[in-house]
C-alpha cells in the first residue's frame, strides 16, 4: 500500500489503519502477477454481495465499503406493471408524483413492520415460556399475533350496574 496511510489511536492501545479504495487497488496491480485470478477475486466478491443485496441485506466490500439493497427501488420493481402503464398513460409530473407515492407508502410500510416486529420481539423476551409454548401447540405465526396482542391491547373494566 501506499506510503501515506493515516494510523489512528483507539483507546486501550488498539491502532487501526485507515486504507483508500485507491490503495488496495494499488496494491492488488503491484503484487498480483496473474491479473485473471484477481479479477476473479473481485467477480466472486461482486457476485457474492449481489447475494447479500438481493436478500436485502448489508453487505460488506472488505476494504471498500458496504452497501446494501435499494428499498425504494425495490417497491418500483415489485410495482413494474403498474408503473409502466402509468407510465404511457399519465403526463409526466403525474407519473413522477405516481412514483412518489409508491415510494412513501413503501416507507410507511416499512416503518410499521419495524414497530410491529419490535412489539413482538419485546413481548417474546418478556414471555419466553408462553411464546415457547404457543410455537409448539399452534405454530411461529400464530405465536407471534398473541405476543403483539398481549404488548398492545389492555383490559377496560367496566362495571355493569343492574336494571
Amino acid at each position: 500500500m501506499s506510503s501515506d496511510k493515516n494510523t489512528r489511536k483507539f483507546p486501550r492501545g488498539y491502532d487501526v489503519t485507515i486504507v483508500r479504495k485507491e490503495d488496495v487497488l494499488e496494491t492488488i496491480d503491484d503484487n498480483i502477477i496473474d491479473k485473471e485470478i484477481a479479477l476473479d477475486l473481485i467477480k466472486q466478491l461482486e457476485l457474492d454481495a449481489s447475494n447479500f443485496i438481493k436478500e436485502g441485506r448489508w453487505t460488506s466490500l472488505p476494504f471498500i465499503g458496504t452497501i446494501r439493497y435499494n428499498e425504494n427501488k425495490k417497491a418500483i420493481i415489485d410495482n413494474i406493471d403498474v408503473v409502466r402503464e402509468a407510465k404511457s398513460t399519465m403526463s409526466k409530473q403525474d407519473y413522477v408524483m405516481f412514483r412518489k407515492k409508491i415510494v412513501l407508502d413503501n416507507l410507511l410500510e416499512n416503518k410499521y413492520l419495524r414497530h410491529y416486529n419490535y412489539l413482538i420481539s419485546m413481548s417474546i423476551t418478556d414471555n419466553r415460556k408462553l411464546y415457547n409454548y404457543y410455537v409448539e401447540n399452534y405454530g411461529e405465526s400464530y405465536a407471534r399475533l398473541m405476543m403483539y396482542f398481549f404488548r398492545t391491547f389492555t383490559c377496560i373494566e367496566e362495571t355493569i350496574e343492574p336494571v
